[in-house]
This record gives structure tokens, C-alpha cells and sequence, in this order.
């Protein structure tokens, strides 16, 4: 009876030592370590979030229900019940995300949750990039795939970030489990994966069912195809789908302004303008709303990895695609299936029932090309260097006379200012070529007999870490990180009664909801979200620049608001001046209404606030405080 209980604690012991000593052990504890290396400030700092984090303050009531009794932002998008006396909060548009930061809430703060919660995606990601590149056979690819996939994420912004902490920071998490569940034919799970991804991120549901729905073709000869009917198949999937549709269909419906058509095409709708919060495209049609990606940093990441695809596409041929696992080209045939479908409902018809077009594109290119890449590696690491050393003087005069040419170009032509950003990005899509292929060097030198290894090694890997810092500290996710002014005043707002409401400077009133807990009239982040801005967003700076406190009070005692936010520098006459109040369309109408007033000895500005710190000063909005300075 001992020997065999020695017997097993020495097997446990084994089997423990063999998991510690892991290849993916080992690049899970290094993917964290560079994680919290990134991210250690804002890590730490509880007032820097992912921008968009600002739109669910509303959390704060999970441990607090007393909180935004008056909520002018996302009363509509909310539903609560009476859960044993107690109020129960749902979110339906995301339900699961919802219902996950509540079960969070009994242990840590919203905030603190969204900041560590790419601590556990992180691993999720690394461990199923893992089991995906077991299909092709081969550890190095996972241990490749799970490293490049690390440092594009830590260098991805906010639109597929998995540290941002919002519902589209499961998109990528979501979207690898589903693969590799499809890919290995587990098809419950799969269908498990698709009604989850419905819960938290409603786009990435149309993504899963059409890729699922794609794996039940089978091709046959001379174009012909037919459809697999297997019940072992369908049965899940159909329970999937049903499922989902019930919940999102019911999200919807409290979210009606998603479904019913904007009352202005969205081309012409001055809130997508270029003056507008939300442009419809930055850059047609790549960039904005209705654009292939959301910004300019996603296009990087893009090119960066799109180089390498064709250096490898160029290597090793048709055997590269079939790396992939099929299902993830049925993923990109999805993604741009929806584009178009969402494209054409979003722009044609100004609906956002399938919302705006990046969404299936952004993240299911970067996923895919992360998988090429990734997958195609060890192969690249083989066949790369006998390939440089036949086209290196090829390489070189490119080199030589792409960098001859801009410098020809900077200092002949006048408008040389317009050269600096594409030489700046020509430069960051090099910092990314460097990084990826000074992080193979162990590799390369490892085969290598010079003498002078080591020290090859630790000059490169210095180069490596000093360029994938810059690359990263440019194009990863940027955190919003307040003034010390804004911090203070963000400080004394959580000490007003649970029931103020502030109106003031746009731009610290979409912090004070999440940091200070308490409601605001409106905000410069998404102003629209309340379709009575229209109107009180322009009285609100009438309000501001009044000479008379009764329309200070009246604008106070119609929207409830107890407190005025003033940034002081807003009645310097060079801000008057420059007419630049807020976004459009409600610019327009600020501008009209302030033309028909006279801009000179305002009233807000006499008013003794009961908190003051440069640039800004709170003031409590009710008759007593207007007493004696009428």
C-alpha cells in the first residue's frame, strides 16, 4: 500500500514537472511577464481605461444600487429587475458581458476587472492557439504562433485589443475557441462557442453561424456541392442558433434605435461628417464607421503581417494555405460576407441592426493572418535565410533607393511636412520587420557555427526588445489618462450627494460617471446616445455664456441638474473666437445661439464655485448660490 502511494505522488510529481517545463507553460509565464512589462502604468492606475470604458460607469450599481437614480446616458439600454429585494441589472444588447462583470462585482471593482481581465484572455488565447497548432503537427508552430500573436495584440488598439476590457476584447478569445473546436469536429462545443459569442459580442455571433454553416458544404467534383446533414451536426447548431436569436432578438428590441433606420441617411448625417464624433469614413474605404478597419493602427499591424504572408506565400507555395485550418477560410469568407451585408444595410438603408461594417472585418483579417503567419513560421524560419543570402543585393538596392528617393523628395519638394507621416510609417511597418525577425535569431544563430554567437545573440535580442517596445508603445492600446486637475476634480464629484447631476466641460463629464459615480446631463464621449442632446446640449452653453443667472437657473431646474462644470478656459475670447464649442451638429446651433447673445461679461465666471482647482471650478446651481451678484 505505500509503494503504490509513493508510486502515485511520484507520477503527480512527474506529470507536475513536465507541465512547469512546457513549451506552452513557458511562453504563457513569458506572453505575462511582457504583458505586465507593456501595461504595468496603467495596469496600476485606476483613472487609465480603454476610452470606451466610459460607457459602462453604470456597473458601479452592481455593488451600489443607490447609484445614477437619474441617468441620462444609458438609462434605455438597461433592464432591471427585483432579484429577492434587491435590484438586478441586466445589459441585453450583451447580456453575458453584462451578467460576467456581475459575477465579478462581489470580488473587485468594475474598473480593476476591465484593467486584469486580459489575464485571463491572454492564456485562453495562448492555450487554444496551442491545441490549433497541434492539428498541423508541429510544437514550434504553437510555440511561433503563441509568441507573434502576444506581440501583435499587445500592439493592437482598442478595436480588437484583448486588454481593453470591453465586449469587443472577446472577439479574438471567442472567435480561436470556435476554430479550434470546429476545426477538431467537436461540433456541440462549437455550437456552445457560437451561443456564448452571442451573448457577449453580438457581431461575432453572424461570423460563427455563417463559418459553422459553411463546414456543412461538402464540394464535389465539377463545382457541384452538397450539404451535410449529419443530426450530430445540425441538431447543436440549430439549438445554438434558436437559443441566440431569442436573446439577441430581445436585446434588440430594447435597444430599438439599432433596428429602426436613421431618420438622416448616414451620408448625410452631420454626426458622420468629419466634424461629427463618429466619422462614416476617414479614409474611404478603409478607414472609419463604414470602413474595412477602424483606424490607421490596425492598417499597420495589417501590412506588417501581409508582408511576411507573401514572403512566405513565395517560400512555400499552395503547402502555406493548407497550414491554415480550413475553418478559418470559411472565417474570412464570413467576415467579408458581413462586411458587405452590414455595408449595405448600414449605409444604404441607415440601419445599424447589423452594426457598422469594420466589425467583421478588423478582427477576423488580424486573426487569420495571425494564423498564417503563425502556422507558416517554422517553415519561414527554415527557408528565409538561403533565400536572403540568393536576393540580398536585390534587398539592399531597395532599400538604398527607397530611402535615396524620400530624401531626394524631402528636401527638393516645398510641401516636405506632407513626407514626414509616411516616412514615419514606413518606419514603424521596419520596426515591426525587425522586431519579428531579430525574435527568430535564436533560432537562425542556433544553426549557426560562428564563434561569436553569444554575443550575436544578445546584441540582436537587445535590438529586438528596443524596437518591439517602440512598436508596441506607438500602435498598442491607448489608455485615457487624465490631468492631475481632472483627477482632483474627479476626487471631490464622488463626494457629492448619490443624486447630483453634472453639465459642464464635455470632455471631464465623460469621466466623471466612471470615476466619480455620479450622473452627468451629457458628454463629450458618444453625445447622441440620448436623443433629447439635440436640444440641451446647445442650452447648455447658452447657460454657460449667459449674462443673466435666471437662464443659468431655469437650464438647471428643466434637466434637474444640481452642479455646473466649468473649464475656465472656455471663456478665454481666443476660444470664443475660434467657435470650435462641440461636435457637430450641435456646433451649429451653439453658434446661433450665441451669435443672438452679447459674448462679454459673463456670469458664471463671478459665481463662487465650492471647489476650484486650474483650470476648473465646480458650482452648485440653485438660487442661494446666485444671491447677491444678480
Amino acid at each position: 500500500m505505500k509503494v503504490d502511494q509513493f508510486s502515485n505522488r511520484s507520477s503527480v510529481s512527474i506529470r507536475r514537472l513536465k507541465l512547469l517545463n512546457s513549451p506552452l507553460t513557458i511562453v504563457i509565464t513569458l506572453s505575462l511577464l511582457l504583458t505586465f512589462v507593456v501595461l504595468s502604468t496603467q495596469l496600476w492606475d485606476r483613472f487609465q481605461v480603454a476610452k470606451d470604458m466610459q460607457n459602462f460607469y453604470w456597473m458601479a450599481r452592481y455593488q451600489d444600487s443607490e447609484l445614477f437614480d437619474v441617468d441620462y446616458l444609458r438609462e434605455k439600454e438597461l433592464v432591471e429587475f427585483n432579484l429577492g429585494g434587491k435590484p438586478f441589472i441586466v445589459y441585453p444588447i450583451s447580456l453575458g458581458y453584462g451578467l460576467l462583470y456581475y459575477a465579478a462585482s462581489f470580488v473587485v471593482n468594475h474598473i480593476w476587472f476591465s484593467k486584469f481581465l486580459i489575464l485571463l484572455l491572454l492564456p485562453l488565447c495562448l492555450i487554444y492557439l496551442f491545441k490549433i497548432a497541434q492539428i498541423a503537427g508541429s510544437q514550434l508552430s504553437g510555440i511561433c504562433l503563441s509568441l507573434i500573436f502576444t506581440f501583435f495584440m499587445l500592439a493592437s488598439y482598442q478595436s480588437v485589443s484583448i486588454g481593453s476590457g470591453l465586449q469587443r476584447g472577446f472577439i479574438i478569445p471567442l472567435l480561436i475557441v470556435f476554430l479550434y473546436y470546429l476545426a477538431r469536429k467537436h461540433f456541440v462545443r462549437a455550437a456552445v462557442t457560437i451561443f456564448v459569442s452571442g451573448l457577449i459580442y453580438w457581431p461575432i455571433f453572424p461570423l460563427t453561424v455563417l463559418t459553422f454553416s459553411l463546414s456543412l458544404i461538402k464540394p464535389h467534383p465539377k463545382y457541384k456541392f452538397a450539404i451535410d446533414f449529419d443530426v450530430r451536426k445540425i441538431a447543436p447548431f440549430l439549438v445554438s442558433v434558436i437559443l441566440s436569436l431569442g436573446v439577441l432578438i430581445w436585446g434588440l428590441t430594447v435597444n430599438s434605435n439599432l433596428v429602426i433606420p436613421r431618420d438622416t441617411a448616414v451620408t448625410q448625417d452631420p454626426m458622420l461628417s468629419a466634424e461629427g464624433s463618429t466619422p462614416l469614413f476617414i479614409s474611404f474605404p478603409w478607414l472609419g464607421r463604414a470602413g474595412v478597419f477602424d483606424s490607421g493602427i490596425d492598417i499597420v499591424n495589417f501590412i506588417v503581417l501581409a508582408i511576411f504572408a507573401g514572403l512566405i506565400l513565395k517560400l512555400s507555395g499552395r503547402q502555406s494555405l493548407r497550414r491554415v485550418p480550413v475553418a478559418g477560410w470559411y472565417l474570412l469568407l464570413s467576415g467579408w460576407i458581413m462586411f458587405i451585408a452590414s455595408f449595405i444595410t448600414f449605409v444604404g438603408f441607415s440601419s445599424s441592426i447589423l452594426y457598422q461594417p469594420s466589425r467583421y472585418t478588423r478582427a477576423v483579417l488580424f486573426l487569420v493572418m495571425i494564423l498564417f503567419v503563425g502556422l507558416n513560421w517554422p517553415d519561414f524560419l527554415q527557408k528565409f535565410p538561403a533565400w536572403f543570402r540568393k536576393k540580398q543585393l536585390q534587398i539592399i538596392f531597395f532599400f538604398v533607393s527607397l530611402g535615396f528617393s524620400l530624401s531626394l523628395a524631402y528636401f527638393v519638394f516645398p510641401s516636405r511636412l506632407l513626407l514626414v507621416p509616411l516616412i514615419w510609417f514606413l518606419f514603424i511597418i521596419g520596426a515591426g520587420f525587425v522586431t519579428l525577425l531579430g525574435g527568430s535569431s535564436w533560432y537562425w544563430l542556433r544553426h549557426n557555427s560562428t564563434t561569436s554567437r553569444m554575443a550575436g545573440l544578445l546584441l540582436i535580442t537587445i535590438v529586438t526588445l528596443l524596437t518591439g517596445f517602440y512598436y508596441i508603445n506607438n500602435l498598442g492600446l491607448k489608455f485615457i489618462n487624465p490631468s492631475q486637475a481632472e483627477r482632483n476634480i474627479y476626487e471631490f464629484a464622488a463626494t457629492l450627494p448619490k443624486n447630483a447631476i453634472l453639465a459642464g466641460d464635455p470632455i471631464v463629464m465623460s469621466g466623471i460617471p466612471l470615476f466619480s459615480e455620479r450622473s452627468v446631463l451629457f458628454r463629450d464621449l458618444h453625445p447622441n446616445v440620448n436623443s433629447n442632446s439635440i436640444i440641451f446640449i446647445p442650452e447648455y452653453f447658452e447657460a454657460q455664456y449667459a449674462q443673466s443667472p435666471q437662464v443659468i437657473l431655469d437650464f438647471c431646474q428643466k434637466y434637474k441638474v444640481t452642479h455646473l462644470v466649468l473649464n475656465m478656459t472656455q471663456f478665454d475670447p481666443n476660444f470664443i473666437a475660434g467657435q470650435e464649442f462641440f461636435y457637430e451638429p450641435w456646433n451649429s446651433e451653439i453658434i446661433e445661439k450665441l451669435d443672438q447673445m452679447p459674448l462679454t461679461k459673463f456670469m458664471l465666471p463671478t459665481v463662487p464655485p465650492i471647489y476650484s482647482s486650474e483650470p476648473y471650478r465646480i458650482i452648485e446651481c440653485t438660487p442661494t448660490t446666485f444671491d447677491g451678484i444678480r
